[in-house]
């Protein structure tokens, strides 16, 4: 008897698995077959309880769901807690548009997710504009498109996350469009801080959806702050994106701090990182103008600090015209911090960096603990040789010598090793001048010989 139970279990799951594979391919002539065989439609697989009927709807197999809707059950929720409904919404590039019709009119309304997201959201969030417009065309499957997540972000919120300007525009008439306080909460349930929940715009703005911020930037005010302090514009800056920075420039205040005390040019300069360096630096060279360029964070850290610091050659380039490399940066205190971007650039920055500081910094000056930039990567020679290195072409007679003390064979440094070959070469010419100067004076003084 257990036996035959477990044949019969195994010849379900290879039916179901076969429905779920030819639901996939969008075979409708392979799921009849399967149909008139006695396969099961309405039975789940048991991987995830997904059903055919889901699968053909997140791929868009639009004449499939129409077979297999009356043979289904379309409120059927899987493990992962979607109906073949939420599915569908979910997936705009597989063109889910006439599947998610038909599965309005079959369906009953989609219950939240555990995370508290509606059918709305969900289509918000992956920017099925399609899908939207469906849903709040049908009152019900709509819901409040004012319903608030357990993050307390509504459907106009996900759509500014998902970068879909066409949502964004849908849910605006719709949606609230105040800024709301929520409460978090402990984990024993009782009431926690209560902090400001990101609106539409700063959502937006921190993705880089310049069109997104277009369309939002009229319906929110761009000097409402986040929970951090930031403004729309410093958050569009860290995204590195110039089209919404230049959106929302004439409606903010380019000096504006954030808590950490950052504005928008230190804000671009922090986030700037090897893949996104050329969109980085385009915001730094469009704000370096309208940003106060010295002014250092609560952390003593300014704008050609962190580039020099951490190697960001082109934020270097855009901030170099239009900063004193040769000033320390000056804290919100107003005192001076003792290391110049140059020292930065050798500590950590790369030789690259120092090539470019190097010859408009001031190579004499020193830290409060009397060090100098030659000092610092000397120190730290072994770590990082060619930082030291790419100083010497500006390194002084002394320094040369001090590393080729320490080093007798400088091949690690090739360019200190050239400035020393250099320096000697011009010893032994400055030596040679007076002596050959004195024998031609002699010359001309001697007596004709009879």
């Amino acid at each position: 008897m257990a036996k035959a139970k477990k044949l019969a279990g195994t010849k379900e799951q290879k039916e179901t698995s076969a429905l779920m594979r030819t639901a996939r391919e969008g075979d409708l002539e392979g799921l009849r077959r399967l149909a008139e065989s006695g396969a099961d439609p309405r039975r789940p697989e048991e991987r995830f309880s997904f059903t055919p009927l889901m699968a053909a709807a997140g791929l868009g197999r639009a004449e499939c769901v129409a077979f297999l809707l009356p043979l289904s059950n379309p409120n059927h929720v899987s493990d992962l807690h979607f109906t073949a409904l939420s599915d569908a919404v979910q997936e705009p590039e597989n063109n889910t548009g006439e599947c998610v019709r038909m599965l309005m009119a079959a369906s009953l309304p989609t219950p939240k997710t555990p995370t508290g997201k509606t059918l709305l959201m969900l289509a918000a969030e992956s920017g099925h504009a399609e899908a939207v417009a469906d849903i709040l065309a049908h009152p019900e499957h709509r819901g409040d498109p004012r319903d608030l997540d357990n993050q307390q972000h509504d459907a106009l919120a996900h759509a500014a996350w998902s970068g879909n300007a066409e949502c964004v525009r849908l849910l605006l008439p719709v949606c609230d469009t105040e800024a709301r306080w929520a409460t978090t909460l402990k984990a024993n349930g009782e009431p926690g801080r209560r902090k400001r929940r990101a609106n539409p715009l700063q959502i937006a703005a921190e993705q880089g959806h310049a069109e997104c911020v277009k369309a939002l930037a009229a319906q929110f005010d761009a000097k409402e702050r986040d929970a951090k302090g930031r403004t729309p514009l410093i958050l569009a800056a860290m995204a590195g994106s110039l089209d919404a920075v230049e959106t929302l420039l004439p409606l903010s205040d380019p000096q504006a701090l954030d808590e950490r005390g950052d504005n928008a040019l230190m804000a671009a300069v922090s986030a700037s990182r090897r893949d996104t360096s050329l969109k980085h630096a385009a915001v730094v060279a469009r704000l370096a103008g309208l940003c106060d360029t010295n002014r250092a964070n609560e952390d003593g850290h300014w704008p050609l600090m962190n580039a020099a610091a951490n190697g960001e050659i082109e934020c270097l380039r855009a901030l170099i015209p239009f900063v004193d490399a040769k000033t320390p940066g000056a804290p919100a205190d107003g005192r001076l911090s003792s290391m110049t971007a140059l020292m930065w650039a050798v500590r950590a920055g790369g030789p690259e960096a120092v090539e470019m500081l190097a010859p408009i910094s001031d190579l004499a000056h020193k830290t409060i603990t009397g060090h100098r930039a030659f000092d610092i990567g000397f120190q730290k020679r072994d770590r990082n040789p060619k930082n030291l290195d790419a100083l010497g072409p500006w390194m002084a007679e002394e320094d040369v010598r001090s590393v080729a003390e320490a080093e007798p064979n400088l091949d690690r440094f090739p360019r200190i090793k050239a400035r020393r070959e250099a320096l000697e070469l011009a010893s032994v010419v400055a030596n040679s001048e007076p002596e050959s100067s004195s024998a031609g004076m002699a010359k001309k003084k001697l007596p004709k010989t009879l």
